[in-house]
């Protein structure tokens, strides 16, 4: 994933659909995070245990972006002033995760960001991110408060991804810069979204399902197909393709 970003911005005529690779990481971090508080929980509820699960992940964000943050401000000051220009809004917006609305709010192009360059520009991802986390534990919260029903959950889930997916489609204007789209939480939830309903209830039935039946080759050959969807969209999809923004994600 991260390499298929890197060649998105070094080489865009050979991956131009690399920016996928950002809705696979928010669809593994919503799978992994949804399936680890699953077990973590281990079906009861307790909001007390919910919060200190939260900040806990929440400062494993924090760390490594304050050294990140205090090591980048240095080296700008000792390197490259003129970048400094400006850079307040970002450096408090990131630190409260709210980059991506910050960059929407002053109007920045994450697609044209070579005019105004700014080190801080893909720290959009960990606001999307840390806003997406925290949507999830509200809605988790609030389903499981009511009702212990893992289906019901999973269903509020898909029904909230849908709507994400609609927004997507809905915003994007063909022929106008689709930063607003691309950088917004309500327009990228689906992915996170997505991958928490896959990280729901899975590890139980998946286990149903492997000592019921043997498909394990006929797994791999569907596997196998699945990435070279991803191949191909990666190779052929742009970021100012229609087709990306209504339904491609």
């Amino acid at each position: 994933c991260l390499l298929a970003i890197i060649l998105y911005h070094y080489f865009p005529n050979q991956l131009s659909g690399g920016f996928l690779a950002v809705d696979l990481f928010l669809i593994l971090s919503g799978f992994l995070l949804a399936n680890q508080l699953t077990v973590y929980e281990e079906g009861t509820i307790s909001f007390g245990r919910l919060i200190s699960h939260f900040f806990k992940r929440l400062g494993k964000l924090l760390k490594p972006l304050l050294l990140f943050l205090v090591v980048s401000l240095i080296s700008l000051a000792l390197f490259r002033r003129d970048l400094l220009t400006n850079v307040r809004s970002s450096v408090l917006s990131s630190l409260f995760f709210g980059n991506n609305w910050e960059q929407i709010w002053q109007g920045k192009s994450y697609f044209s960001n070579f005019l105004n360059p700014s080190i801080y520009t893909h720290l959009w991802y960990l606001g999307v991110y840390a806003q997406s986390v925290l949507l999830f534990y509200g809605v988790y919260a609030f389903v499981k408060k009511r009702t212990n029903q893992t289906q019901v959950l999973r269903m509020i889930l898909i029904g909230i991804s849908l709507l994400s997916a609609i927004l997507m489609a809905v915003y994007f204007q063909a022929g106008q810069d689709p930063t607003r789209v691309y950088y917004g939480t309500d327009t990228r939830l689906f992915s996170f979204f997505l991958g928490a309903f896959g990280g729901i209830g899975i590890p139980k039935s998946w286990r149903r399902f492997r000592s019921r039946f043997s498909w394990t080759k006929n797994l791999d050959f569907f596997l196998v197909g699945i990435e070279i969807i991803l191949f191909l969209a990666m190779k052929f999809l742009t970021d100012a393709s229609p087709l990306a923004y209504y339904g491609g994600m």
